[in-house]
This record gives structure tokens, C-alpha cells and sequence, in this order.
């Protein structure tokens, strides 16, 4: 199972993957985030295997900042 996550960077965000994978063990999450002044990077890999979650820094707003990966 694939699953995108916008604002994976924050607070909420990176609790609701650690939830995801908890729960799916075999999921593959895709974390979008801007990384503005509220999100620190650092956040990113507590917890986390670097085989099942990928950063895309990318702001959702943008329409012209996607992702092949996205």
C-alpha cells in the first residue's frame, strides 16, 4: 500500500505516519511537505525506516511544483 502525506514535516504530520506504519507495517508513505518556519527536518527520520518513507520537499500549492514521485 502507497500512501501521500501532506504536512508530514509537522507536529501531526510525522505522528500520523508513525500511526500508518504502525498499523501497516508493509506501507510505503510519501511525505510532502514545504518544510516552512513550523516544520523542522529533523523530525523526519525518528521512528522511521528509510526503505518506506520518502520526502518530497514541494509546496501543495504550487501547481507547478510536482513530483514524478507524486
Amino acid at each position: 500500500m502507497r500512501l501521500l502525506v501532506t504536512g508530514g514535516a509537522g507536529f501531526i504530520g510525522s505522528a500520523l505516519i508513525r500511526q500508518l506504519l504502525a498499523e501497516e507495517p508493509s506501507a510505503v508513505v510519501i511525505n510532502a511537505d514545504k518544510l516552512n518556519l513550523c516544520r523542522q527536518p529533523g523530525v523526519l527520520g525518528i521512528g522511521f525506516k528509510l526503505s518506506q518513507v520518502y520526502f518530497e520537499r514541494v509546496d501543495i500549492c504550487d501547481a507547478g511544483s510536482h513530483s514524478p514521485a507524486l
